[in-house]
């Protein structure tokens, strides 16, 4: 019993080394988060180091709550140290900007014809485009993962019809990959 103890702390520790992902800070999550504003919280997380880390989904217990309480309060100490008592409003805004951003892109990648001609196949399925947008060394362009759940040889999935980059400030989208992939 210790040991499946001992295993579960390391796996829910609030601390988190610094490594490949950079993460200094880690606070536990639970219920359903804003899927809209989800990649936009993702990528100023990384900015600021930060792991937001799902623990549970909508069903939780108060032991989970209290102790994720815990576990978060002990990290926000650390994160208030670097950023400041104001830290999640300063870390809002920035995903508040990030958003309008994405936005943004999503827009420029909407007005394409093959975008156009892509949506239109589906919504005769169904179905429509879903966008995954990731950010890149620069601060004006993205990488978009542009995909559906859709049949492939009879079977239902995640089909990913195109790798983007987009310069959201050259107005500029550039197909990387039209190669289908399955998921």
């Amino acid at each position: 019993m210790r040991t499946l103890f001992f295993l579960i702390s390391l796996l829910t520790c609030s601390k988190v080394s610094v490594g490949q992902d950079s993460t200094k800070f880690r606070i536990l999550t639970y219920g359903l988060p804003n899927f809209e504003r989800e990649d936009a919280k993702n990528i100023i997380a990384k900015k600021w180091s930060i792991d937001f880390y799902p623990v549970a989904g909508c069903v939780v217990d108060q032991d989970l709550v209290d102790s994720a309480a815990r576990e978060n309060k002990i990290q926000e100490e650390k994160i208030v140290t670097l950023y400041g008592k104001d830290w999640r409003d300063k870390f809002e805004k920035e995903v508040d900007n990030e958003f309008i951003i994405h936005q943004k892109v999503f827009n420029l990648i909407d007005k394409q014809k093959f975008i156009k001609v892509k949506k239109n196949q589906l919504h005769k399925l169904g179905e429509t485009l879903y966008y995954k947008i990731h950010s890149t060394d620069s601060d004006r362009i993205y990488e978009v993962i542009v995909d559906s759940w859709g049949k492939w040889e009879g079977k239902e999935q995640f089909i990913k019809y195109y790798k983007l980059q987009v310069d959201f400030k050259k107005k500029i989208v550039k197909i990387l990959s039209d190669k289908v992939i399955i998921e």
